[in-house]
């Protein structure tokens, strides 16, 4: 029976009656993964201000979770699964778990991922979903004088602001 985080070493021996035997070993670790799960924190939404929208992002700290960073078998890092077409969002530091998100400009939902992976072990994995709308603006519609009138006619909107003029 083969059990986890373990060194398993298997020998090859030849054995032929008229040449000399040769031998070579294979050595197998066994790797039993993180029992720490990733969390990448709450879903956000963002009204795009600027140019250079940002926001610091909020998965849990790998090591409090018991997932152990210094080992050169694990990484923790931030993940792209989609982002708006002709977005420039960069993540600052992907391997830190409160890096900045830059460069929100383009209006849409940005989808990243907070990875806890061991190497030849699958990748345990948290969504964040980010969402960046246009700022709005309220137009109440065509000022009205209803001089001896008891009712008036409301014709309220939203507009974006690159639609208003």
């Amino acid at each position: 029976m083969v059990e986890m985080d373990n060194t398993y070493v298997f020998e090859f021996t030849t054995d032929y009656t008229s040449c000399p035997s040769t031998s070579d070993q294979v050595v197998v670790t066994t790797r039993n993964g993180t029992a720490a799960e990733p969390d990448a924190g709450v879903d956000q939404t963002l009204c795009n201000t600027g140019l250079n929208n940002s926001i610091t992002l909020q998965g849990n700290d790998p090591i409090a979770a018991g997932f152990d960073t210094a080992s050169a078998l694990n990484q923790a890092f931030w993940s792209f699964t989609s982002v708006p077409s002709g977005s420039l969002a960069t993540i600052n530091d992907p391997n830190s778990f409160n890096s900045m998100l830059q460069n929100l400009s383009v209006p849409g939902i940005y989808i990243l991922n907070w990875n806890f992976a061991t190497e030849n072990c699958a990748t345990k994995s948290d969504q964040l979903r980010i969402e960046v709308f246009r700022p709005l603006e309220a137009n109440a519609g065509v000022d009205q004088v209803s001089a001896c009138q008891l009712n008036a006619q409301l014709s309220a909107c939203l507009l974006y602001t690159s639609d208003a003029a």
